[in-house]
């Protein structure tokens, strides 16, 4: 992907999907790293709607900011999330070697959905790329990578399913993650991932910050430097390989410890699913993507 530094904190950088330098401003948002605060634009590709952050900080966003599914209350915030992946994963997978389901968690951090998948049958692996929290996992039993994906050169066509909770907004590059993701997937394997809907989350965050200029961070664009749709996902995929199957939906809400909070979340979704289910959009606060390897 082009980009440009622009000086020692910021970086210039075209779409992460279409490769266009057309960014059209969408909203602000703020956020403070390490003590100090930042302005950042959220912008949309004119040429294939992706939103993202433009211009961004000069550093890796997962590096040192860990989020979502590194929070060390993952597990109760999301675990019947986890479970409802594991369901419906499980019935559209057969092994290669007829046994249990082999399962590569991408920024598995420390192993909470690898303990879910555990429990559903599967055999599971992590990666990882924060050392102490990929250490975390192993000590709970777990064998993880400690790298990125696509500098592990795991053998190809080792795996049932390839799954990737609340990572792919952290990457600059989510192609090249894709692709390799696919190519260690065996013929008919299952990929997955699950990040926030922009078609809501964006909107959200628009409101937000013209109701509380100033105060955020309303997407979080230090972590969340990609931001993706349903339409955004499938284009997405048409650039990562080639499928025979795929699926856009929301799988349950996540259990904020506010019960006003979670029953109003868990009522809209509920209601916008439904409404997905007549026709419409799907504007639920999370996206859940899965896609059948073809072969």
């Amino acid at each position: 992907m082009n980009s440009e530094t622009i000086n020692n904190l910021w970086q210039y950088v075209n779409c992460a999907l279409c490769r266009a330098d057309q960014p059209a401003l969408l909203t602000i948002d703020w956020q403070t790293v390490a003590g100090q605060r930042y302005t950042f634009n959220l912008v949309r590709c004119r040429r294939c709607g992706l939103v993202y952050v433009n211009p961004r900080l000069n550093r890796q966003a997962l590096t040192g900011s860990v989020g979502g599914g590194a929070w060390r209350s993952a597990m109760e915030l999301h675990r019947t999330i986890y479970e409802a992946g594991c369901r419906r994963l499980r019935p559209l997978l057969r092994s290669a070697s007829g046994g249990s389901p082999t399962l590569l968690d991408v920024g598995c951090a420390y192993g909470d959905f690898l303990t879910v998948a555990r429990e559903q049958g599967f055999d599971v692996v992590g990666v990882e790329i924060d050392r102490p929290v990929a250490e975390a996992a192993r000590q709970r039993g777990f064998v993880v990578y400690e790298d990125f994906l696509e500098k592990l050169a795991l053998p190809a066509e080792s795996f049932d399913a390839v799954t990737l909770w609340d990572v792919i907004e952290h990457v600059g590059d989510p192609q090249t993650l894709l692709a390799e993701a696919v190519r260690l997937l065996r013929p008919g394997g299952l990929l997955f991932f699950h990040t926030g809907n922009a078609a809501f989350q964006v909107p959200k965050g628009r409101v937000l910050a013209a109701l509380r200029p100033g105060r955020g961070p309303y997407n979080a664009p230090v972590q969340h430097i990609c931001h993706f749709s349903a339409s955004t996902s499938r284009a997405l995929l048409a650039r990562a390989g080639k499928f025979d199957h795929l699926e856009f939906t929301h799988l349950d809400t996540i259990r904020y410890r506010q019960r006003r909070k979670y029953l109003t979340m868990k009522t809209y979704n509920e209601a916008t699913r439904l409404l997905n289910r007549l026709g419409l959009p799907l504007w639920t606060s999370s996206l859940a993507v899965l896609a059948r390897k073809a072969g």
